[in-house]
Order: C-alpha cells, then sequence, then structure tokens
C-alpha cells in the first residue's frame, strides 16, 4: 500500500533542484519529512502539485523568484575566501573548495 499525500500528514520527500540554466544547484537523496498542509516551509505551489500524489510518484515544478524567496537582491550576497569560513562550518566549506586557489565561493540568502 502507498501513502497518498493529503493535508495532515507525516510524509518525507527527495528533490532536486536546478538554476534558470538547468544546473545542478540542490540535491537530497536522503527523505526530508514535513507536514503536509500546514505551513510546513514548502512553497506553496510545490503543496500544490503533491496533493494527491503517492509514495513513489515524481513531480516538477518550476517556481519564478516571486513564488520563491523573492527576486534577487545584491545587497544580501556576501562573498568571501573559504579561509574565513568559521570551523563549525569547515565540512561545507571543504565540500565547496574551489578547485583553483583564485577561484571564491558566494552564497545569496
Amino acid at each position: 500500500m502507498t501513502t497518498q499525500f493529503a493535508t495532515a500528514r507525516l510524509l518525507s520527500v527527495t528533490y532536486t533542484l536546478h538554476d534558470e540554466h538547468g544546473q545542478l544547484f540542490e540535491q537530497s537523496d536522503i527523505p526530508v519529512p514535513y507536514l503536509h498542509g500546514h505551513a510546513s516551509g514548502l512553497f506553496d505551489k510545490i503543496e500544490q502539485q503533491l496533493e494527491g500524489k503517492r509514495t513513489g510518484d515524481s513531480i516538477e515544478v518550476t517556481l519564478s523568484p516571486e513564488e520563491g524567496f523573492g527576486p534577487h537582491n545584491p545587497a544580501l550576497t556576501f562573498t568571501d575566501d573559504l579561509e574565513n569560513v568559521p570551523p563549525s562550518c569547515a565540512t561545507w566549506a571543504r565540500a565547496l573548495r574551489p578547485r583553483t586557489p583564485a577561484a571564491r565561493c558566494s552564497r545569496s540568502w
């Protein structure tokens, strides 16, 4: 028996995110739990597409900036050398370490 996605069910999803150029942006192969239909933190359009789906189903959703986090705001972008990353983020920083010494990483929040 498969679970149907419906309001008030505790469900888990795996996901893959691509940017507007089709490049892999983020992926989770480990199921991420959420409470369907209860301000779970998923974007509304994604939850709407999941409604009625069953375990093993896949969906593909395209979000505009307004449907996601909003348009890019350069004032919220911070760029720094990886050597300045705090030790608590060291594992994450090592995973993102650029292949060339001149390369820099940035992340928008």
